[in-house]
């Protein structure tokens, strides 16, 4: 299977012509592959975060490792209406209103807290974040991209589920290391934003760094097809037979890991994973507001 090079020199600009005929190309040899196999065997793991990983490895989201700034006052003006909560910005700002109907200009109030707890990581398989928007809920626009190889994952003995939308395993026990095939991904915004803090470059090149311009889940998608990975979700939709041969390769890879297929993390009380209660047992976010106020 002859696959074309749309990377060159560390860098995908996903709006140039000619990368978008090879990757058509790509995905279409990598089609036709994969339906006279009738299996898939290339997979990875895929990450957007703001968090870039300590040591290279996937760590809690908890109060003791990682923080950011929310903000607590999402309103510039307020009335009657939100009378209790007019009082509380007062205080805090000593502000004084001439009457009590007046509307009153607030600055936005930040405050540092700790992430919400999550005792599980989650990654997508083989596709964007960006394209599973009718199941996640997170926004994909994050600074980090990482694609890794499937099989620390898989080895690691604390997966819960696996599918191209979301593959999740607990991360309170241990860390799960990312290995030295990981890529980067970073759009050339961010980029130009890093690439003067010595101490962050020197940590992202321990691993290949790839710059993108354009779309980053079109980027995710020319990167993989360029390694003879099949995309799971593209921007046009596939015929049912790929789709069949990537549900029934997931499936086979569940049952030899003993992990759940497409096993929901959030939604109805049925559809739930016990670790979306287990999370709801740390209370580091409310606490600090608690200790603010």
């Amino acid at each position: 299977m002859e696959l074309m090079q749309i990377s060159k020199d560390n860098f995908i600009d996903t709006t140039n012509e000619e990368n978008i005929k090879k990757y058509q190309e790509n995905l279409n040899n990598i089609i036709r592959d994969t339906k006279e196999k009738g299996f898939i065997d290339k997979y990875v793991i895929i990450r957007n975060d703001d968090f870039f990983p300590n040591d290279y490895e996937w760590i809690l989201n908890c109060k003791c490792t990682y923080g950011e700034y929310q903000k607590l006052v999402a309103w510039r003006k307020f009335n009657n209406s939100s009378r209790s909560l007019k009082d509380f910005i007062q205080k805090i700002f000593k502000s004084k209103a001439k009457e009590e109907k007046e509307s009153v200009q607030q600055e936005d109030l930040y405050l540092f807290y700790p992430v919400h707890f999550r005792s599980t990581k989650h990654f997508t398989v083989n596709t964007p974040l960006g394209l599973t928007g009718e199941y996640n809920g997170v926004s994909s626009r994050r600074t980090f991209t990482i694609i890794d190889d499937i099989n620390n994952f898989l080895s690691s003995g604390y997966g819960y589920s696996l599918s191209e939308r979301d593959a999740y395993l607990d991360i309170t026990h241990e860390s799960l290391k990312i290995s030295d095939k990981a890529i980067i991904l970073l759009s050339i915004d961010d980029y130009n934003k890093l690439k003067h803090d010595e101490k962050m470059m020197a940590t992202l090149s321990q691993r290949q760094l790839i710059v993108y311009k354009g779309d980053s889940s079109v980027t995710i998608n020319m990167l993989l097809s360029e390694k003879g990975i099949l995309p799971f979700r593209t921007e046009f939709q596939y015929d049912d037979e790929l789709k069949q041969i990537i549900s029934e390769s997931l499936k086979k890879k569940c049952k030899e890991y003993s992990l759940y297929y497409d096993h929901c993390h959030g939604g109805t009380p049925s559809e739930l994973h016990f670790t979306s209660y287990l999370d709801c047992f740390d209370n580091s976010s409310l606490e600090t507001l608690s200790e603010f106020i």
